[in-house]
């Protein structure tokens, strides 16, 4: 296949307009995309990668699709450029594992030098990839690394807005890993990666007013951030709703004392959740007729029963 045939084929405008919007976060092994990433753009970007990475000419084809990245970057266009390099950090990441060390040094290397010309979202994205391998990289290797350290990628991640690069360095602080612990430090990254968009950070959050992890304990601002997490589709936030206000939160002005129904909304929507999840049919377990009797399913029930009771 020629250039031309090849770009004619794959590499319409449209297409790699909409691969770019849609990449970050996607994973096109397990297909998992970005929270809100239109389907077919992740399609798109899956059917791109598919075709350069897999087939017996696939290194032909990816000899093909680097002349077009070149083109385009003569022309000045990064779009291309900026699916390259997720191109690069899907392929170190499947990898990894499996190449002798001075192999995957290499590919981060050139990952590193690469995605400096890209995009923020793109360049994030790598930041965020390197910093996860680095710790996997042998002592040995590691001086020949060209790339910043763990602590130093993430935080220009998170300064290219990155949720995931900010809530690891919410987990660096917390745990005192490449750094020093800080607390505060902590509740910062945690929230900030909340606000940028990773609802499971609010889980984060509320637990930190819950335990006085860097803020004062405030029980209504633990709520807060749990209905926060539970706004944005986080099972966990959910859960924990359900818990507190099954049971009443001594302090709380929010749920001072036991609200079954309210707790039932919770639990029902925590249900609603696991079952959507991918994969969620295939868990095993005991079973109530077509339901899982998962945590949820059986408080959903608990407390629709006495909340049934109790208005009866």
């Amino acid at each position: 296949m020629t250039l031309d045939e090849f770009v004619n084929v794959f590499c319409t405008p449209e297409c790699i307009e909409q691969c770019r919007d849609a990449m970050a976060g996607a994973s096109p092994e397990r297909h998992e995309w970005h929270e809100g990433m239109p389907s077919l753009s992740a399609l798109r970007f899956h059917r791109l990668c598919e075709e350069i990475t897999v087939g017996d000419d696939a290194e032909s084809k990816r000899r093909t699709w680097s002349a077009y990245v070149r083109r385009r970057m003569r022309e000045g266009d990064r779009h291309a450029l900026d699916l390259e390099v997720l191109y690069r950090c899907d392929d170190l990441g499947r990898s990894f594992p499996f190449n002798d060390p001075i192999d995957s040094v290499g590919a981060m290397n050139d990952l590193w030098e690469l995605c400096r010309g890209a995009g923020a979202s793109a360049r994030a994205h790598a930041c965020v990839t390197l910093a996860g391998l680095i710790d996997n990289v042998p002592q040995d290797y590691r001086d020949l690394l060209e790339c910043p350290g763990v602590v130093v990628l993430l935080c220009k991640g998170s300064d290219l807005h990155d949720a995931r690069a900010s809530f690891e360095l919410g987990r660096l602080f917390a745990s005192g890993t490449h750094l020093s612990p800080n607390a505060r430090q902590a509740h910062r990254y945690f929230e900030r990666a909340a606000r940028e968009g990773m609802a499971h950070a609010w889980m984060y959050v509320a637990m930190d007013y819950c335990n006085g992890f860097g803020v004062e304990v405030d029980p209504d601002k633990m709520i807060d951030a749990f209905m926060e997490g539970e706004m944005h589709g986080d099972y966990t936030s959910c859960m924990m709703l359900g818990h507190l206000f099954s049971r009443g939160c001594p302090g709380s002005r929010l749920a001072g004392q036991p609200d079954m129904e309210q707790a039932h909304e919770f639990y029902a929507e925590a249900l609603s959740l696991e079952q959507m999840h991918e994969g969620c049919d295939r868990l095993s377990g005991d079973r109530l007729g077509d339901n899982l009797l998962t945590e949820a399913y059986v408080n959903a029930a608990f407390t629709e029963i006495v909340s049934t009771e109790f208005l009866e």
